[in-house]
């Protein structure tokens, strides 16, 4: 009951990327890594899997990237950011933001927000 599965599809701009591995095990185990963004198709995956499998450990990742720009606009969560710069600015053994600590805020997945260009 071992097993491994990989498939690629590019559907409206979005590049998807699903893996998913099974091994033996006594129950039904689910575990997924699944984009923030996306967390709401956690409970339809798992459902679905258990519909066609019984028992045994699965492991399921999706990717998904955007490869055409032109319908997302990226929009900084000021309010997110402004926390961070406070609390930058507040620490006493900190200097100010620098270039790098403004990058680092930035690999922050909350800072950023992604919507349909208008």
């Amino acid at each position: 009951m071992t097993g491994y599965g990989r498939s690629q599809m590019i559907i409206n701009g979005r590049d998807i990327l699903v893996e998913i591995r099974s091994v033996n095990h006594r129950y039904y185990e689910y575990n997924s890594r699944v984009p923030r963004t996306y967390n709401y198709i956690d409970e339809k995956l798992k459902a679905l899997l258990k519909s066609g499998i019984s028992r045994g450990k699965v492991d399921v990742s999706v990717s998904i990237n955007n490869i055409e720009g032109r319908d997302t606009e990226i929009a900084i969560n000021k309010g997110v950011a402004d926390g961070y710069v406070k609390a930058d600015r507040a620490s006493v053994a900190n200097p100010p933001l620098s270039m790098t600590s403004i990058f680092l805020c930035l690999s922050i997945p909350v800072l950023l927000r992604e919507s349909a260009a208008k």
